[in-house]
């Protein structure tokens, strides 16, 4: 199952431009902290990183032992016939808090509410405001790494395509595909030659350049019609 570079990084609890770097360095591109990772990927970052320790303030000093205590924790928990045996403690749900902020405006609440907000998988207690604290600093960081691509005539769902695509489009790849009429579904299909690869993955591991990618679509097109 893939996992997204900002959970891998709560999960590691690092942040996630530590991830990211490290994605660099082995040669694994990432567009941003929404990017899902493979599996076997997910795996290698674990490795490196290993478990978080605890800090040294949560860390738990040893119970102090009594005459007698070893006996009682041994002792074996005996029920009387026909009696059941006494209930578990329910387990705790993860924590997850609620944004209390200014209400999002503009191009992050469209993100919120178009990518971020559809993602969600939680089955507690739904936000008043409509949002976790999460969920509004991952559309913040998206929105400030599309706002140039935004600047520059990209409109909002020609972004979003770009996000959702299989292999992410960064932002200056995703502004020369529309400036040539390339919807970013059209790097994302599987072609008949599907075990090199979509376009987009192609672009990302760059095995194809973008000139490359606008004229085989271009050629794909003719051949087609």
């Amino acid at each position: 199952m893939k996992v997204r570079v900002h959970e891998l990084a709560k999960e590691l609890g690092v942040a996630s431009k530590v991830i990211m770097a490290k994605l660099a360095e082995m040669d694994e591109s990432v567009r941003s902290a929404s990017s899902p990772l493979e599996p076997p990927v997910a795996t290698r970052i674990r490795a490196c990183f290993g478990t978080p320790s605890a800090r040294p303030d949560q860390q738990r000093m040893p119970p102090r032992e009594y005459p007698g205590a070893s006996q009682l924790r041994t002792a074996p928990v005996r029920h009387t016939v026909g009696s059941s045996p006494p209930p578990r403690a329910p387990s705790r749900r993860p924590r997850r808090e609620f944004y209390r902020g200014e209400p999002p405006q503009g191009f992050n609440r469209w993100l919120l509410d178009r990518h971020v907000v559809p993602q969600r998988q939680w089955a507690g207690l739904e936000p008043p405001s409509g949002y976790f604290e999460d969920e509004v600093d991952q559309a913040k960081e998206l929105a400030a790494f599309w706002a140039p691509a935004l600047l520059q005539g990209l409109d909002c769902p020609s972004i979003l395509a770009s996000i959702q695509c299989e292999s992410p489009i960064n932002p200056d790849q995703a502004v020369q595909l529309h400036d040539a009429s390339i919807h970013p579904r059209e790097v994302g299909w599987s072609y008949e030659d599907r075990e090199n690869g979509t376009l987009a993955h192609r672009l990302t591991i760059g095995r194809m350049t973008i000139t490359e990618v606008i004229q085989e679509v271009r050629y794909r097109r003719e051949q087609r019609s």
